[in-house]
């Protein structure tokens, strides 16, 4: 087996993307959180007030914020981060990223949401300040299927294998 040497630059660049990544997603369960909760508030003034009951709320701000990370936050955040960015460090060519986004956007979504429905009852379901915690332990599997998705170079600019 040949032994290829490794791209410590490559490393650093995915490190961060990662990091950063982490902050989006710190940011995004507080943002959801504070959503669900003022649902919840709004369902019980219009006389919805099972959904604030204590045996009730933590399973409606659930599938809300489930709900809202599936067709609010995943599309824009996988547009405008975890699609352009590899594919950036990767070395694609900036003009390319947009056909890139429209190719794959729509089967990472469906895939995104195959794999991570599961993962968020879980997510959302532990206290807030654990969240990114819970979220990075699931994220080693979709990393697996990010890549892979990644990897796939239809178009054959060799850049998007060298990314995933």
């Amino acid at each position: 087996m040949e032994r290829v040497a490794h791209d410590i630059a490559r490393t650093k660049h995915f490190a961060l993307k990662g990091l950063r990544g982490a902050l989006i997603w710190s940011t995004w369960y507080k943002i959801a959180d504070v959503l669900s909760a003022n649902m919840c508030s709004e369902m019980a003034e219009n006389g919805v007030t099972w959904a604030a009951s204590p045996e009730f709320e933590g399973v409606v701000r659930t599938i809300s914020c489930i709900g809202m990370e599936q067709f609010i936050a995943c599309p824009i955040i996988f547009a405008l981060w975890e699609i352009p960015v590899p594919k950036l460090l990767g070395g694609a060519e900036p003009r390319k990223i947009p056909v890139e986004v429209r190719n794959r956007l729509g089967p990472l979504l469906l895939d995104n949401a195959k794999l991570w429905t599961f993962f968020n009852m879980l997510i959302y379901s532990v206290p807030l300040e654990f969240r990114v915690f819970a979220s990075n332990l699931c994220d080693i599997v979709w990393q697996v299927v990010l890549s892979k998705s990644l990897a796939s170079d239809k178009d054959g600019d060799g850049a998007v294998k060298e990314a995933a």
